[in-house]
Formats: C-alpha cells, structure tokens, sequence
C-alpha cells in the first residue's frame, strides 16, 4: 500500500492502474516552464481570480537573505497541473497537513471548488520548514524557478494593512457562486414529538465564504472538477471511475453533481450543529439566573447558591438548555459536546445544582413540613399565576412561584432518588474531586441562619477492597450513626455489607428511599466491573445498590438492580460507551424501564468527540434515551444510516433522499446538543485563551525494513491476514448498518494475530531477532495481562523480558528515533512568548513530556528503552492503569505535585491513550505529547491531544503524532482515520464556525485552530 510520501517513480501498479496511465504521464512528466500567471486554459483551476488586492511577486522566490519581498508576509497557493490524478492532491494535502499551524503560518480553509492549497507564510522559519517540507516529499526545488512536478507555486504578496484573513474573505467573496436552492424536508409524522424548525440556516454570500474560512481541517470538498473525495474513500471508488476520461459525459455530469451536492448537504449539516449565539436564548438564561444580559464577558458569570465559584456565561446558557430539554422540552436529556477544557463537568454539576435548588424553592412554596420553620416567611404567587416573584427570587433562580417557569417544571418533573454519575475508571476520582469542590453538603436558606442538605458527593473507588469502606462509612455507617432506627433490625448493629439483601437485613421501602435520598450525588466507574455481579461472590457495589432484591443471585452475571431509579443520570465521555450492547447501556436501560411511570430519569451525555465510528453508532444508544417517541429514534436512525452509506460510497444515488436525511439529522441534533469548540466566540469574546497548538505528523521509517528478510517475514504475515479476512468476509453482505466491504474489513483485521505482528513491527523491528519462543507470540508475552505490576518500577522493568531485550527490540526503531528529536525539541525548548495566568510567562523553562502508545506492551518497551537512555535527564514514569492507587500516586507524583519552578528533572510520563489519553484534567503540565502508535479509533488521538492543550496550560503545546510510514499495517489504520476524520469534520467541524457567524476581535483567541492531524 502506497503512503503519502511515495515518490512518484515508485506508485506501485495498483495505483497507475487506479488513476490511469495518462494520469501516471503527468506526475514524471515535466511541464513547460513560464506560462500565465492565473494559470493556461488546461489548469482546472484557472478560473480562479487572484487573490483580491494582492500582486503576484516576481518568479524568484519570496524570500532571500533575512527580509521578505513583501513586508506582510506572503500567500504561497500550490496548484497542480492535471485533474486527472489523485496523487498530487495527495501530496498536496500531505505537505500542508505537515506545516506546524503557529504565529508564522496559517493554513487557509478550503476555497470555493473546495479545494485545501493555500498557505500564509510570515516569518523565516516556516518558510524554511515549508521547504524542507517539500524536499521531503520528492518535490525538486530550485531557486527562480515555480513549476515543481507535478505543481505550480503561485505568490502574492499582502500589502500593508490587509490580513492574510481579510485577502481569502476578499477572493472567496470574488468567486462565490449563487448557493443552491435547498429546501426542508416535509414535517415529521403527526406522531413525532419533534417538529421541523420554522425556517433553514441561510449560506449565502459572504456568509458561506466565512462558514468555509471556519473549517481549519484538511477536508476538501468534492465538486466536478476534484478527486479530492477520491483521496478519502479510493478503497472504495471503482478503479475505472479514476482513470477513465472517455466515459459518458451525461453520466460523469451526474455522478459528479450528486457529489458536489451530498458535500454542499453534509457541509450545511456541519454548520448547523454548532451552537452559535442567539439573543433570545442568552436572555431566557439570564431571567432564569437572575443575570444581567449585559454581562458576557469570560469571568462575568453567575454563580448559584450552594455552589463555591461562579459558572462562565457560556456554561449558564449550556446549563440552561441542559434543563430546559430535560424539563421543559420533554426530551429524556440532552448531549453536552463542549471542546476539551471549557468545563463540561463543572456545567454538569450546575445542572445537580440548579435542580436541588428547584426543589428546595419549591418545598419553600409549598410550605413543605420538611422545611416549615427553618425558612422565613416570603410571599410567593398563587398558583397558576405567571407574574414576577413578589420576593425576588430569593434562591437565586426564577422562582418556583412563576407558574410556567423552568423551576416549576424542574420542580413538578423531578423523580426521587439520587443523581448518578457513570464515568470511566481513570476519571471517577476526579469526577468526584471536582464535584466536591463545586458543590457544598449544606446550602444556607436565604435570610436565614439555618441550612439545608445541599449535595452529598459519594465518590465510589474502583478498587473493590476500598469501595466496600467507603460505601459503608458514606452511605451506610455515617447515616445510620445519625439515625439509629435504621439499625439492622435483624442484628441490631449498624448494617455492614453482609451477604443478604433488602428484606433480610430488615430494611423498608421508606426506608431505603432515605438512604438513597435525593439530595445524594453518586459518582461510580463505568467500567463493566462497577455494573455487572457474578454469581455468589458478588461485588461489594452490586450488593448494596441490590437491597431491594429477595434471593441471592444464583445466575452466572446479571445486571445489576439498583435500590431506587435515580433522578438524574451523568454519562461521562459517552463516547467509550456507546454501543447497545455494553453492560452500560443495559444497565440503564432497566433503570428506565424499572422506574414507576413519569420517574425515569434524565440524561447528560458527555463527550468532547461526540461522533466516533459513524453517525448511526455512535448516538444511537444515547438518543433511546434521550428522543421520547420511538418514531423520532427510527427517525433518525434512518437518516443517519443514509448519511454514513453516502459517506462511505463517496456519493449517493437519490440526491433528494440524502438532503432530506441531513435535514432530519440537522434538526434532531440541534434540538438535543450544546456543541461548543474552545476557539469559539461567545458574543464576541473568546470562550477559552490558550497558547499556540503546534500539531504535526511525523512519518518514520527505518532501514531494517528494506532488508529481504525482514521483508519477506512482512509479505508472509500479509498474506496470512489477508487471506483470513477474505475468508471471513466472503459472502457478507454490505448493506444494512453492517457497513461496507472495506469496514467489515477493517474490523475483521485488527483482531488478527498476523495483522498485530505487522503492527508491533512496524514500531519496533528488532522484534524479529528476539529468540523464537518469544518472537513467533508478540502478543501473547506482550499482552498487559502478563505484564504483571512489577513493571512499575525501573527495576521490575529491567527484570521484565522486555528489560533483557531492550537492545535487541530498540534495533532500527525509526520512532524511537524520531521520539528521540522530540524529547531534544523539549529539552532545548524555552517558554518565550507563552501566556501565563497573569500575563507573563511563567518561571518554568523545563517542559514535561507525555508519551501515549495504543499497546500497554509498546508503553513498557518505551519506557524501559528510556530507561536506559534517557534516565538521567528524564524522571521516567509509567501509567499503565490510572484506576489503582498506584496509578493515581504515580501520576500525582508526575504532575500535580511537581510546582512550575520546582527543581529536579522533568517527567516522561508514558502510558496508554485508554489510560491517561482521555477525561484526565491534570496532564497540562506537560506541554510536549508525542501520540507513538496510532490507535484504533481515531477519536483516542484527539482525546489525548486535548490533555495537554486546555485550560490551565502556560506554555505553547507541541503534539506530534508518529507513523510508520513504511508499513502497510499502520497505513491502513491512518488512511482510515483519515477518511473517518475528513468524514466527521463535515458533521461536527472542528473548526471556527462561532468566530465566522458572530464576528469579533479574532485577536482574542490567542492561538490559531487546534488541528489535530
């Protein structure tokens, strides 16, 4: 399989064959030198204009000595001269996805045929690394000279005063053709909950160029003149479609129309999802709060009874739409998709927080016996009366006295019981460390000296030996110490964790409502363990959230049951979660199903990369919950299944079928999400200021691989995958939501034995030399299961096989090589011009270093190479497990008790991204991540980006993702993620879409989009 960076002499024959022999003419073929400066009449982009106001500089290169020929920097474009072929847009697409994105270089969005190829260049070093860059690749550089097979480089130089934005907005605005009518689909069933809205998102004018300018991703966009769509899904296109230039124009014509307008359909969609600012909304969250609509600044934000700091604006208004689908939309919850590091967890907690306030202002205005005498008397409305709160609102809410108001319905909706959260192992001590500093236990009641319960964090460890201990002393212990009529009846000793159940330790049903009251916030481990008992020897958590049951289970493994149906269920990096079949899923769905009628409970689903594998399989558990009509989920479904074939196909065969699928989508996603990117604007303020993001892929190779041996082992262990996989696969089927051909493909092969011994070869060749028996089963000795714990330490990992090997395995490494630069990069890295929290940089000039690997085995390999290398400049410490108290210790040793100017070495914190890659608010003192293998799933690689790069971070970042670029395992793997991303991007665009609609001073942001690549 070819990579990017396949010189053009060596295409393989597939991929002549794949682009045709024309094509493969014109990449060796050099082309004539000079021409027109817009291009000759074959270039298919010589309808271009240049860039408005912007002169084309001489054929020289724009840079010589120390000084630019043009003072503002210039606009490099990079243009090919076929349309024929896929490669060069490959190469294209590769060269710009390698330029570090800094305050010296910007990549522009895609244009208006859609195509990725300009790039802004204002200082000396990027020039130089675009150059390197190019060099790199194959492409011959000299100077005086523009024509580089199979490019065409085009300059045009910014005068005074314009930006390299203002110029892009100036030439989009120049070419922007009149956008296709679309219009929306009929109205949903009568039967459907969820009603089409009034009128569509309008794209016209300078309004789609600015929604184009948002999107900071590599997508290209596919129009009849571009094989850019070709690039993304070429397993999948026939080969003659690439190739064939003779065929039926009428036929072309329309496959390349239904392209062009699948794009324009999915680019609306894309647009639509984000949440932008809406006058009305941001004022119906202000009368909620009590708030002034005026204050919308970053730090301006409101801060609730109960609660220990204010929430930012911005959080109020996710907040807000939070309860008002829950309660007032009669949704089953909502999705909160807010960018790594703008709070989701804090915005959660306020949701716990606004509803136990609600209930206990209701309580007030009801004259509740539970509260009657701690609160003063206060005048409140009579029922069914829609004016203002006589008293003002005293809990600092609208009042539940409002007849209509959120609080009434919150109040009027609300199940007993108490909140939930499911969150993964790694992030539950967080979660709840976060929670505690949040929420306060009691709540003081307004004009008065009394308080109240307020929220009862119980943050539930992972490690069963410790769960039982602090259930008990939490929940159990402390409360019946307070109480003791909830004495065991049957023992007359507080109620330890004993093998019976509900009826035989005596309790009822009032009373276990009592132990589990609402007013509690349970925080536990999403993990499969916290929710699933075996057999006799159950769990400590199954048994006490199993006091309802009458018998002992005697099944093998069963659900757990849980004593009351909680109010309000947290779903936390939902994304890790989110098939139907997991343990998860079915547990939630008996506490829905349990729940007596009007009482099930509310959803938040949680997740900063809320779509993974597809549309359809990454909301489709989720939104059972969620949409309250089965129809509006069948609804959906369908549509979503009709996007993800189109997206996998590169095109759809009913044009008006797909629109009217995005248009469902569009309508459903927006009425249940908050999706907010961390360089948005909130009326024209950045939401989140961070430093600069320098995001860069690092194709490695090593020489070892070129040797026959070595190759021949490659060739055999493909030849064995491949053929277990055809076997497999022969005879399914590619329609239905299974997927297509290439997917099934994909997941049959990542579980093969052959196919992971090309992947552990593809970072560490060396492997081959070991002895036989350890050689010929990498992943048997290599499988965490057999690591074992002493690998924790330096000395257990000296001692591990791996720890004798350690030259043997390192041999030829090209990403250790590489990681090697990176580390150097760190160490002679200083922090000019970084941000701190006052505005100054911060003392530290030492930069700590994550490593994330896919493979606990590959994490143990860098660590005990590093071991032996970089041991005295490196404190060196492996994660492999972020849930056991060692983990915890370890990475509280590594970063949080490290202070910014403290002495000693700096951390090489090594890990997995399952371990440390996601949920993780404690991982920004590092500020270098080197991403060492790729995972499965691309979203992990984006996680593990955002640990680094998010609040609280002072120095500018530096992520560096590494590939072999020499192994056909890793390559199928990245063009995946690749096609997976490019797919995605159109749907939830990681872009800045907020910037381009609300407008404001783009200064604020602080760095450019985060891309991560």
């Amino acid at each position: 399989m070819d990579s990017p960076n396949t010189p053009v002499s060596q295409l393989s024959k597939r991929r002549r064959e794949a682009v045709g022999p024309d094509a493969c003419t014109s990449l060796t073929k050099r082309p004539r030198q000079g021409g027109n400066a817009d291009g000759d009449a074959r270039l298919p982009y010589a309808a271009l204009p240049p860039f408005a106001h912007c002169p084309e500089l001489p054929f020289e290169w724009p840079y010589s000595g120390n000084s630019f020929t043009s003072p503002q920097g210039f606009i490099v474009e990079i243009r090919e001269f076929t349309d024929n072929s896929i490669q060069p847009q490959l190469y294209r697409r590769d060269i710009l996805a390698s330029i570090p994105q800094n305050n010296g270089a910007y990549i522009f969005p895609p244009d208006e045929q859609g195509h990725q190829r300009s790039l802004h260049i204002s200082d000396a070093g990027t020039w130089n690394i675009f150059l390197q860059t190019l060099r790199d690749r194959g492409v011959p550089l000299s100077p005086g000279e523009r024509d580089l097979p199979p490019y065409r480089l085009h300059f045009w130089a910014l005068p005074p005063g314009q930006s390299a934005t203002d110029a892009f907005l100036s030439r989009q605005q120049a070419v922007a053709p009149a956008p296709p009518q679309r219009t929306l689909p009929p109205a949903p069933s009568p039967g459907s909950s969820l009603q089409p809205s009034p009128s569509a998102p309008s794209h016209k004018g300078i309004d789609r160029a600015s929604d184009s300018l948002a999107d900071n991703s590599r997508t290209g966009h596919s129009d009849s003149d571009s094989d850019d769509e070709a690039l993304v899904f070429v397993s999948e296109r026939p080969a003659a479609q690439a190739g064939d230039q003779t065929g039926s124009q009428s036929e072309a014509g329309n496959s390349d129309d239904i392209a062009g307008s699948e794009n324009n359909v999915l680019e609306s969609l894309a647009s639509s999802l984000y949440t932008v600012d809406d006058a009305e909304r941001w004022a119906a969250t202000c009368q909620f709060f009590c708030h002034d609509v005026a204050r919308t600044a970053h730090d301006e934000g409101a801060q609730l009874q109960g609660t220990k700091f204010p929430l930012h604006p911005y959080q109020m208004e996710a907040v807000y739409e939070q309860l008002k689908r829950s309660f007032g939309e009669g949704l089953g919850g909502g999705i909160i998709a807010l960018d790594t590091g703008l709070g989701k967890t804090v915005t959660t907690l306020a949701v716990v927080a606004v509803m136990r306030l609600a209930e206990l202002n209701a309580a007030e205005v009801r004259r509740d016996p539970r509260i009657t005498g701690r609160v003063p008397y206060r005048p409140h409305n009579k029922s069914e009366t829609t004016t203002a709160c006589p008293s003002q609102n005293p809990w600092g809410i609208e009042c539940y006295c409002v007849s209509g108001s959120l609080t009434n319905c919150i109040a009027r909706g609300l199940a007993p019981g108490p909140s939930l959260v499911l969150t993964p192992a790694n992030v539950v001590e967080q979660f709840a460390r976060q929670a505690k500093a949040y929420l306060a236990m009691v709540v003081q009641i307004p004009e008065s000296e009394c308080y109240m319960a307020f929220v009862d964090t119980i943050g539930t460890s992972t490690d069963r030996a410790s769960l039982a201990s602090e259930v008990r002393a939490d929940i159990l212990m402390d409360f019946v110490g307070e109480h003791p009529e909830f004495s065991a009846p049957k023992t007359g000793k507080p109620p330890a964790l004993v093998p019976g159940f509900g009826s035989e330790m005596g309790y009822t049903e009032a009373q276990k409502s009592q132990l589990f009251d609402r007013h509690r916030l349970i925080i536990v481990s999403s993990n499969p363990h916290s929710l699933v008992a075996k057999g006799k020897g159950c769990d400590f958590f199954a048994r006490v959230y199993q006091l309802q049951q009458h018998k002992r289970v005697t099944r093998v493994e069963h659900i757990v049951e849980w004593a009351i149906a909680p109010r309000f269920v947290v779903l936390d990096e939902f994304h890790t979660t989110k098939d139907s079949s997991t343990k998860v899923y079915q547990a939630l769905k008996q506490m829905r199903t349990r729940a007596p009628a009007g009482q099930g409970f509310k959803l938040a689903a949680l997740s900063a990369t809320p779509i993974t594998v597809s549309l359809y399989k990454s909301l489709e558990s989720v939104l059972s919950f969620i949409l309250p009509q089965p129809a509006d989920l069948t609804t959906f479904l369908a549509a979503a299944q009709a996007i993800d074939s189109a997206t996998r196909a590169g095109g759809a065969k009913d044009r008006d079928k797909l629109n009217d699928a995005t248009a469902r989508c569009e309508q459903m996603l927006k009425a249940i999400m908050t999706r907010r990117m961390g360089n948005s604007l909130f009326h024209g303020k950045a939401l989140l200021r961070l430093p600069e993001m320098h995001a860069v892929t690092v194709p490695c190779r090593s020489e070892r691989v070129q040797g026959d041996d070595f190759r021949r082992r490659i060739a055999k262990l493909r030849e064995v995958w491949d053929s277990e996989a055809r076997a497999r696969l022969a005879g399914q089927s590619t329609g239905g939501n299974g997927g297509s051909i290439s997917d099934k493909f994909f997941q049959v092969v990542r579980y093969n034995s052959a196919f992971m011994q090309m992947l552990w070869l593809a970072s560490f060749p060396g492997l081959v030399d070991l002895p036989s028996h350890l050689s010929s089963n990498l992943g048997g000795w290599l499988n965490s299961d057999k690591l074992g714990s002493s690998i924790g330490t330096r000395e257990g990992r000296s001692a591990h096989e791996v720890g004798q090997h350690i030259d043997t395995i390192s041999k030829g490494s090209g990403k250790l090589e590489a990681l090697e630069r990176c580390l150097e990069q760190a160490r002679t890295d200083r922090a000019v011009g970084s941000v701190g929290r006052d505005g100054q940089a911060p003392p530290c000039l030492k930069k700590h270093v994550c490593v994330f690997a896919a493979r606990p085995g590959t994490a143990l390999i860098i660590a005990a190479y590093a071991d032996k290398h970089w041991a005295d400049e490196w404190d060196v410490v492996l994660v492999l497990s972020a849930a056991t108290k060692k983990g915890k210790q370890a990475i509280q040793d590594a970063f949080l008790k490290i202070p910014f100017d403290g002495a000693g070495k700096p951390t090489l914190l090594i890990s997995t991204t399952g371990t440390t890659g996601t949920g993780l608010d404690s991982l920004q003192r590092a500020n270098h991540a080197v991403l060492f293998e790729l995972p499965f799933v691309e979203t992990e690689a984006q996680q593990a980006g955002g640990r680094i790069h998010r609040a609280g971070q002072q120095l500018p970042c530096h992520w560096t993702k590494l590939w072999a670029a020499d192994s056909e395992a890793e390559t199928l793997i990245k063009e995946r993620h690749e096609k997976r991303f490019e797919a995605f991007s159109r749907i939830l665009r990681d872009g800045e879409s907020d910037r381009a609609r609300v407008g404001g001073d783009a200064s604020q942001l602080g760095s450019p989009s985060r891309l991560y690549i």
